[in-house]
């Protein structure tokens, strides 16, 4: 077996796992209880199946596969230390907002690149004045 079979097998037996993760999450229900276990892994099979695909077709050494390979790094890497984050806010049962900045660099970055990377205006109006909304939402009801 030479290295692009291996290389085969092992694309498919992670894809074969994170499926499974996702079927046992939605079957058992504990997503309702870890969703963010279920988004990352939801966006990790996303991911794995993009990156393969420009794999596939483009090659290991096209600038575009280096593009989507370390835009979908920085994006999981965001996402697990988020997941850290609020483990961490969950284990730390405290009354103040101290351990809940852990979370703002993460946040921050999904939030800005929501705004920033769109081409069309239209999504990041709609998402503004949503949280927008939201916050005198919680100002006034709390």
């Amino acid at each position: 077996m030479d290295l692009k079979q291996v290389s085969l097998v092992l694309e498919a037996v992670s894809i074969a796992i994170q499926v499974a993760a996702i079927y046992f999450l939605l079957r058992s229900s504990s997503f309702r209880r870890y969703p963010l276990v279920l988004v990352f892994c939801v966006i990790q099979l996303i991911v794995t199946i993009t990156e393969e695909y420009f794999y596939r077709v483009f090659g290991v050494a096209s600038p575009i596969f280096g593009k989507v390979y370390w835009t979908d790094e920085v994006i999981l890497d965001l996402l697990l230390f988020l997941m850290v984050a609020v483990v961490i806010i969950l284990i730390n049962r405290a009354d103040s907002y101290e351990n809940w900045v852990v979370m703002a660099v993460p946040f921050a970055a999904f939030h800005a690149a929501a705004y920033y990377y769109p081409a069309r205006t239209t999504g990041p109006l709609v998402l503004h004045w949503l949280i927008v909304t939201y916050i005198i939402a919680m100002n006034y009801f709390l």
